[in-house]
C-alpha cells in the first residue's frame, strides 16, 4: 500500500467514526469522537516492523462528572512531536503516565536499548517522537472517564468493533500490543490457547500469541502497578525481539 492510499484509508475511517457516532447518538454539540491511528504514515510503513497498541478509551475533560469535548486527533495533536516546528501539542506525550511506558518500550525496541540504557523522558523529551511511527488506537472513540469497568469496555468494544477491525486491516501491523484489552478481541480474531507462545520465555508479558504471521501481545495496561516499569518495558522489548529471531 502506498502512503497516499494509506492516508486516504485513514481519513475514510475517521469520517466513518464521525458518522457512526452521530448515527448511534453518541455525539452532540458537547461531545465528539477523539480520533486515533498513525501520526507519520511514511515512518510507520518503513520502520521495519509495524507495531500497533490498543488501549481502552480516550479522555478530554469532564463537567458535572460527564465526559465532554473531543473533535480532535490524538496522533495529530499529541504525537506530533515535542517542539517540532514550534508546534505545541494538545498534550505533551512524554508527560502522560499511560504513554510513557509505550514510549520507553518502543524507543528501546527500535533503538536496540534496554530500559537501563535509556535516558529519562523528562531529560530527553524527543524520545516521545517514537510514537509517530506506531499505530495507536482506543477501543472507544468517545471521550470517557479516566477509568471504566470491564463491562463498560466490553460495551464500547461491541459498539466500535466494525471500526476497530477496519483499522486493524488498514494498518496491517506485524505486532499488536493490547494494553489489557486483548480479552475483548480474542474470540473475534480467532485466537485460541493453541496459538500461545510459552509464557516462561517472556517474563512480565501476560500472554504472547502468534497467529497469521503476527505477534499478539496481551500485556498489562501501561499505567499498571503490578510489576516495575523496568520489567514491563524490557519484557515487551524482549517479546518483540524473540519474534524477530
Amino acid at each position: 500500500m502506498s502512503i497516499e492510499e494509506f492516508k486516504k484509508g485513514q481519513q475514510l475511517i475517521n469520517e466513518k467514526i464521525e458518522q457512526f457516532a452521530q448515527e448511534k447518538g453518541l455525539s452532540d454539540e458537547d461531545i465528539a469522537p477523539i480520533y486515533d491511528g498513525v501520526a507519520d504514515i511514511e515512518k510507520y510503513l518503513s520502520c521495519g516492523k509495524k507495531i500497533m497498541w490498543v488501549l481502552k478509551e480516550p479522555y478530554d475533560r469532564c463537567e458535572d462528572d460527564k465526559p465532554k469535548g473531543g473533535g480532535w486527533s490524538i496522533v495529530d495533536e499529541c504525537f506530533s512531536g515535542h517542539g517540532e516546528n514550534g508546534k505545541s501539542p494538545k498534550e505533551d506525550a512524554w508527560s502522560n503516565p499511560s504513554w510513557q511506558p509505550i514510549i520507553y518500550s518502543m524507543y528501546g525496541y527500535f533503538n536496540n536499548l534496554p530500559w537501563e540504557s535509556m535516558d529519562w523522558i523528562c531529560y530527553d523529551k524527543s524520545m516521545a517522537n517514537i510514537l509517530q511511527q506506531i499505530a495507536y488506537i482506543n477501543v472507544s472513540k468517545m471521550p470517557n472517564q479516566t477509568q471504566s469497568s470491564l463491562d463498560q469496555i466490553q460495551e464500547f468494544y461491541n459498539i466500535w468493533k466494525p471500526i476497530l477491525f477496519e483499522q486493524i486491516d488498514l494498518f496491517n501491523p506485524d505486532v499488536v500490543i493490547f494494553g489489557f484489552t486483548f480479552q475483548y478481541f480474542m474470540k473475534d480474531l480467532g485466537i485460541s490457547e493453541n496459538d500461545l507462545v510459552a509464557k516462561s520465555s517472556v517474563s512480565g508479558v501476560l500472554d504472547p500469541y502468534k497467529k497469521d504471521g503476527k505477534l499478539w501481545l496481551d500485556v498489562y495496561h501501561p499505567n499498571q502497578r503490578r510489576i516495575t516499569r523496568e520489567k514491563y518495558v524490557n519484557s515487551i522489548i524482549s517479546a518483540i525481539k524473540i519474534d524477530d529471531e
